[in-house]
C-alpha cells in the first residue's frame, strides 16, 4: 500500500512568481520534457534497463511546472528531485517503503508503498496551487486514476532523467535538522488523513503493472 500525506505551511510570494507557476501547470497532457532541469538530475543517456527479477520498480512521473520537489526515503536517502516534466525510476525490494517530498515552500508530502515483486508502480509527482504557494503532491498513479491515459506520453523516453545520487545525498546530509523535520511532518499528516483523501494517496499491490 502506498500512502501520501501533505503538510502545508505557506508564506507570501510575489504575484509574478504565482503567475509563472500557474501557467507552467496549465497543460497536463503535454508530452516530452519541459521546464528547467534540476541541477541534481540529468537526461538519461541510455535506455532504461530491464527490471531486475524479483524486484519491484517505482516510476516517479513528474509534472512539476515551475516548482522543484525533492524526494527522500524514510531513511533520509536521496531519491530524486522533480522540476518541469520528467520521469525517473528506482528498483526496490518487495515490501513496505516510504518516500517524503517537499517543495520550496514548507509543505511536505509522504508516500507509503507496499510493492510486490516483478511489478512496476507509478507515482504522480505534481503540485496544486494554494493561496500563496504551490503544494507538493505525490499521488497514486494507476489504471484507476484519471491521469492514467497520459502514461505513454508522460513516460516517453525523451523525458527520462537520472538522479545525481552523490550530490543529492550530500545536500540532504548538509541540511542539518531539515531531514528529521520533513520526516516528522510527513508522518504526522499521513496519520490525519481519512477516507477519500487517504485513498487518493494510496497504491495497493494490485496497482502494479507487469
Amino acid at each position: 500500500m502506498v500512502a501520501i500525506s501533505v503538510a502545508m505551511k505557506t508564506s507570501p510570494l510575489p504575484l509574478a512568481w504565482l503567475l509563472l507557476t500557474l501557467t507552467a501547470g496549465l497543460a497536463p497532457g503535454c508530452g516530452g520534457p519541459s521546464g528547467s532541469m534540476s541541477r541534481l538530475m540529468s537526461h538519461a543517456p541510455t535506455a532504461l534497463a530491464a527490471r531486475p527479477a524479483g524486484m519491484a520498480r517505482i516510476v516517479f512521473v513528474g509534472r512539476c511546472g515551475g516548482d522543484v520537489f525533492r524526494i527522500i526515503d524514510d531513511q533520509g536517502t536521496f531519491i530524486g528531485e522533480c522540476s518541469g516534466t520528467h520521469w525517473w525510476a528506482i528498483d526496490v525490494a518487495p515490501g513496505a517503503h516510504a518516500y517524503i517530498g517537499w517543495s520550496r515552500g514548507e509543505n511536505t508530502t509522504e508516500l507509503h508503498a507496499t510493492v510486490a515483486a516483478d511489478r512496476t508502480y507509478y507515482v504522480y509527482v505534481h503540485y496544486s496551487m494554494g493561496l500563496a504557494a504551490g503544494h507538493a503532491e505525490l499521488d497514486a498513479y494507476a489504471p484507476r486514476t484519471p491521469e492514467w491515459s497520459h502514461l505513454a506520453e508522460w513516460t516517453a523516453p525523451a523525458g527520462r532523467v537520472e538522479p545525481d545520487v552523490a550530490r543529492g545525498q550530500a545536500g540532504v546530509d548538509d541540511a542539518t535538522g531539515s531531514r528529521e523535520r520533513r520526516l516528522a511532518a510527513g508522518h504526522e499528516m499521513w496519520a490525519q488523513l481519512e477516507g477519500a483523501e487517504r485513498t487518493r494517496r494510496e497504491l495497493i499491490e494490485s496497482d502494479g503493472q507487469p
